[in-house]
């Protein structure tokens, strides 16, 4: 009794210091979510905001994020961001559109891929002012 007793405070402790902590493990990166209904895969390229001019040195490259699935990079990696800033601003080329994002923020793609919707957040979850540009027509 007393052992379970034991193995069950501990179980209870774990869960509670991963209810603490996870939520300040994603503030630590800019994240990526596809949230489209239609299942869509996102091609993905960071195009600014990381250190270092050379596309190898970049952390989404052509990559594809499928449908219900997200992708982050903390902002103290150089391959994500210029400086370990949250705040510091990156862009993606998304598809048709070029897209702007805190370091240590989000982005969730929604709808679908005739019609998108992009929302922007800060990392404490707040909403972002985001550039978004249409470079060429979705068909």
């Amino acid at each position: 009794m007393c052992f379970l007793s034991s193995l069950s405070s501990i179980v209870v402790a774990a869960i509670i210091i991963l209810l603490i902590v996870a939520p300040h493990q994603q503030a630590q990166s800019y994240c990526v979510y596809n949230l489209m209904n239609d299942n869509t895969e996102i091609p993905i390229t960071q195009i600014s905001g990381q250190e270092g001019p050379s596309s190898s040195t970049r952390y989404y490259s052509g990559g594809l994020i499928p449908g219900g699935e997200g992708s982050c990079c903390p902002y103290t990696n150089k391959q994500c961001s210029e400086g370990p800033n949250k705040d510091h601003i990156v862009k993606f080329k998304v598809s048709a559109y070029h897209i702007t994002c805190p370091a240590g923020g989000y982005i969730e793609f929604g709808g679908n891929y005739l019609e998108p919707t992009f929302h922007v957040f800060y990392a404490n979850h707040t909403p972002f002012d985001y550039d978004l540009e249409e470079k060429a027509i979705l068909v």
